[in-house]
């Protein structure tokens, strides 16, 4: 269930940014169009000469291109979220940006406890944590003065034998 919804979340924002992109790309036609008659105008009061206006029309060529290339893009990312999710119905799909502050409050203490409800492996990890502790107190024990005291007491005919 988790890849689904990391899936669909992709396709989603695929779509959305295909929409911001194509949006972005009319703009800047319309802007390129208003640009292109305001030049045209100054230069038929004489205040641009026909270079300029060959340099602008040069420089603005290519912004027809990226608008059929955004719209193209939108249909295909229209269509990976449709036939992912199987949505059959037929029309354009506006989405919306999302909400940019997501108002959640979370602790540190709530998100241990979740994740230690989720993990498989909460209590191994919880048992390495002990047995850490076990050698941390076993090595601060051994550091210290060490000795070994060794005695024999053993019997012979003649007597006591020790050593």
């Amino acid at each position: 269930m988790e890849q689904i919804a990391v899936t669909v979340s992709g396709y989603f924002f695929d779509l959305l940014l295909a929409q911001v992109n194509f949006q972005i790309a009319e703009t800047n036609l319309l802007n390129t169009k208003q640009i292109q008659r305001v030049a045209d105008e100054k230069f038929e009061l004489g205040k641009v000469s026909k270079n300029e206006i060959l340099q602008l029309q040069t420089g603005t060529s290519q912004i027809p291109e990226s608008g059929r290339q955004g719209k193209k893009d939108m249909e295909i990312a229209m269509l990976n979220l449709r036939s992912y999710i199987g949505l059959q119905a037929k029309g354009k799909l506006e989405l919306e940006l999302p909400p940019a502050i997501i108002g959640m409050q979370v602790t540190a203490d709530r998100v241990l406890a979740e994740a230690y409800v989720n993990n498989a492996n909460a209590i191994a990890f919880i048992r390495k944590v002990i047995e850490a502790r076990r050698d941390v107190a076993q090595a601060k024990g051994d550091n210290g003065l060490n000795a070994t005291l060794t005695a024999n007491l053993g019997l012979c005919e003649q007597g006591l034998y020790y050593s």
